[in-house]
């Protein structure tokens, strides 16, 4: 009987999942996702988009449609999705295998990445999507569970520097729900 018993045991242990697989450290922005030179208006995180949705990323609104779209952090292309009558991509990056938390740049085209590859900060991404606009979004959890943070609350010293420095409110609320 006690052997049956370590068996379980062993087999309880080997097939179960603790917190501990799980990385939920966040990631850390370091590089802008766009030249802050060549935008010339933003959607703030946070701002309304309608009368019940609020903007759950940053949007940078570009002078033209030749500037590239960078990796604001390294991580790992988890995939790549082309955004239905728009016509424009969505790429999702993993900062850290089995983190909780993913980085979606929504409206990029001419995309330079492939589902698998691992990318640096400052790695170009592809070209500003549909309406020379991209997006930064910040999200912790997965599907219908996740809330999307304000990028600034996850940027290196530089990085919130940058941004302040071309505008003081990027985010005007802490979370949101995508």
């Amino acid at each position: 009987m006690k052997h049956v018993f370590v068996g379980f045991f062993m087999i309880f242990t080997l097939f179960s999942c603790s917190n501990d697989d799980v990385n939920n450290e966040p990631p850390l922005l370091s590089v802008a996702p766009v030249a802050l030179s060549e935008v010339h208006s933003t959607i703030a995180f946070g701002e309304a988009l309608s009368a019940s949705k609020k903007s759950p990323a940053i949007e940078y609104i570009t002078n033209s449609n030749n500037v590239s779209v960078r990796s604001a952090s390294l991580g790992k292309v988890e995939k790549i999705i082309m955004n239905e009558g728009i016509f424009d991509y969505e790429i999702h990056i993993r900062p850290i295998s089995g983190s909780e938390w993913l980085i979606i740049y929504d409206h990029v085209l001419d995309v330079t990445v492939s589902k698998g590859d691992n990318v640096q900060q400052g790695a170009i991404l592809g070209k500003v999507g549909v309406g020379n606009r991209t997006e930064l979004q910040v999200n912790k959890g997965n599907g219908g569970d996740a809330i999307s943070y304000c990028p600034l609350n996850y940027g290196t010293k530089a990085f919130i520097d940058e941004h302040l420095a071309f505008m003081d409110n990027w985010c005007l609320e802490e979370t949101i729900v995508p």
